[in-house]
């Protein structure tokens, strides 16, 4: 009679074959909370990248105006202002004699630019609108950082 019961009892075992309804279900909710955590991580490195950029736009500033005490004028490029910027930071620099603009870019957060503009300077990066006033936002139409990372412009210019 035992070796009946033990077929019986391996019958069912090797019969029962897939998942059960709550397995996939708890396999589900825990996929689900995973791609939360990821996300929120994400959004989290980018506000990392958008604080390196308000980091380095605030420093430029401070820069450009020690310059202009040390000169009696504003540089016209980034590299002028003997300012060592992150390694995936563009920097754009459009000076006149009353004031200037800055942007900056990250190679990484391609889709955000922070910008500020000092006196009166033309053309005014976007999405700067108030002097003295940084200002950060997305890219309008898409499109990757580009550019070199050096200064452009001279006096009253286009912007690049």
């Amino acid at each position: 009679m035992e070796p009946v019961r033990q077929r019986r009892a391996l019958g069912r075992a090797c019969s029962r074959a897939g998942f059960t309804l709550v397995e996939l279900l708890v396999v589900v909710i825990l996929l689900s909370i995973l791609a939360g955590i990821s996300y929120r991580l994400m959004d989290a490195r980018g506000l990392a990248y958008l604080a390196v950029l308000k980091s380095e736009l605030r420093n430029l500033t401070y820069s450009m105006e020690l310059y202009k005490e040390t000169t009696g004028q504003y540089a016209n490029s980034y590299p002028q202002l003997d300012y060592e910027k992150g390694p995936d930071v563009i920097v754009n620099v459009v000076s006149g004699p009353d004031g200037y603009a800055i942007r900056v870019m990250h190679k990484v957060l391609t889709d955000y630019r922070c910008s500020i503009f000092v006196g009166d300077v033309n053309p005014v990066f976007p999405p700067a609108t108030q002097p003295r006033t940084m200002a950060c936002a997305p890219k309008r139409g898409g499109g990757g950082g580009s550019g070199q990372g050096q200064g452009q412009g001279q006096g009253k210019g286009k912007s690049p």
